[in-house]
């Protein structure tokens, strides 16, 4: 399994836009300094879920669940850590070196 330093990690989520993210599976319309729309980890129909382009995080005030665009990937495709990286990684073109 790879393994990513702390310091390509913190690098890597400064880079990526969690709206970006996000903006693919759900439809997100701004609310002030953040964005809201449909929780895409419970069924609701008034929006609850939040996403702060500043603090690069989302939070649904209606189930709990936040985090940052690593966590998101993480809960909504059921990938590992090591995959959400890699992703993100490669849809920002960065090259990630691998440490034992």
């Amino acid at each position: 399994m790879a393994f990513y330093g702390d310091d390509q990690i913190s690098r890597l989520k400064n880079l990526a836009n969690i709206e970006d993210f996000i903006g693919q599976d759900v439809r997100l319309q701004k609310s002030g300094k953040r964005l809201k729309g449909l929780c895409p980890f419970h069924k609701e129909k008034t929006p609850s879920f939040f996403v702060n382009p500043d603090y690069q995080s989302y939070r649904c005030f209606g189930c709990g669940k936040h985090g940052d665009v690593f966590g998101y990937l993480i809960e909504s495709k059921k990938w590992s850590f090591v995959e959400a990286v890699e992703h993100v990684a490669s849809k920002l073109g960065f090259q990630l070196k691998s440490q034992k």
